[in-house]
């Protein structure tokens, strides 16, 4: 997570001298609780952190056209969210099949 997040002038630095080491400890509440909000925020489940970026965004823009469709009001327009989210599915396996890494 601090890897991922180091580049990032929001987040607080582990050498930072003005915040104690404690502060940045984890325990087994607050890992689910993170993992939670992972989910919450991105469809991506805690083992999925260690897929490769690509994998990672593309569960998350399928997560993210399932949401569109559960807000769509009408049955037309969770089906023309469907076809997108199709193409995107076959776009991807193209690319695999040409990059499987």
């Amino acid at each position: 997570m601090y890897k991922v997040t180091a580049d990032d002038p929001q987040v607080p630095a582990r050498d930072d001298a003005n915040i104690p080491p404690s502060d940045f400890a984890l325990n087994p509440v607050s890992l689910r609780l993170i993992g939670a909000a992972i989910k919450a925020a991105s469809g991506l489940r805690t083992v999925d952190l260690f897929d490769s970026h690509r994998d990672r965004l593309e569960t998350t823009i399928l997560w993210a056209m399932n949401e569109l469709i559960l807000q769509c009001s009408q049955e037309d327009q969770a089906n023309k969210v469907k076809v997108v989210k199709s193409r995107f599915e076959k776009a991807m396996n193209a690319v695999r099949e040409l990059d499987p890494n």
